[in-house]
């Protein structure tokens, strides 16, 4: 996690425990800024608003935190920093290889899977996708931005295409 002397609520999403989406777009940019590549791993969980639906809020926050949580367990805090996008959204940003990257995001997909919550029979599942850059010789901070967000936009348009199964 993040460590930092401010209010705690001020860094972190209070449903999962994660860095605000902030905290990663920053992490993301300075790691750029640094000469490293960057990977984006992005994470929807699938048939979410059915889930919410059918087994109520309550279900769907416990679901967001059990993800949350797989998610922080899989990361090496030296390498990597997640958060959840909005909604039922995570995103993860990491100095992993793409191949590394593709790795993990396969790990984390498999133990979502596996969780289980007391009085839900829907099996859970999510798409997830993974994008990769890198800038160097940046005239202006606002390219390493740029940067960060067309990771995010291309990753996110990536997950969506998926199909879930």
């Amino acid at each position: 996690m993040i460590e930092h002397d401010d209010d705690f609520s001020q860094w972190c999403d209070p449903l999962t425990q994660l860095p605000l989406q902030h905290v990663v777009r920053d992490w993301s940019i300075e790691k750029l800024r640094s000469g490293h590549e960057i990977c984006i791993i992005f994470f929807d969980i699938d048939d979410f608003a059915l889930f919410d639906r059918l087994y109520g809020h309550m279900s769907g926050d416990r679901l967001l935190e059990r993800v949350g949580r797989i998610i922080a367990e899989e990361l090496d805090s030296h390498l990597s920093i997640a958060c959840r996008r909005g909604g039922d959204e995570f995103v993860v940003a990491t100095l992993h290889t793409p191949d590394e990257a593709q790795q993990l995001a396969v790990r984390i997909a498999r133990k979502v899977e596996e969780i289980w919550l007391h009085g839900v029979r829907k099996k859970v599942s999510v798409s997830y996708s993974v994008s990769v850059g890198r800038r160097s010789d940046e005239r202006e901070d606002l390219h390493y931005a740029a940067t960060v967000d067309n990771l995010l936009l291309r990753a996110s348009r990536l997950c969506m295409q998926h199909t879930p199964p």
